[in-house]
């Protein structure tokens, strides 16, 4: 799956709702999209591990896309860098 499609994923799942119990919270919705977990770990499941996708979704600064590819990330393959 490329990263677009996985965005486009991403931003269908989100939910306005969430962000406003996020905010509540004191939890920061700059760049969120107000996703909670278990759909994200489902997307992960679908997806697989993919350490080159992991790496894109984490350049996008999305919070919910950093989390799915902490999710898809192989842990044997980070660095520091």
């Amino acid at each position: 799956m490329k990263t677009q499609e996985v965005i486009e994923r991403l931003q269908a799942l989100a939910s306005p709702a969430n962000l406003e119990g996020m905010v509540r919270y004191g939890i920061s919705v700059e760049n969120a999209l107000g996703i909670s977990h278990p759909p994200l770990k489902s997307l992960a499941r679908e997806i697989g591990r993919d350490h080159y996708l992991a790496q894109e979704l984490w350049a996008t600064s999305v919070k919910e896309a950093r989390h799915l590819a902490s999710l898809l990330e192989d842990p044997k393959r980070v660095t520091e860098e």
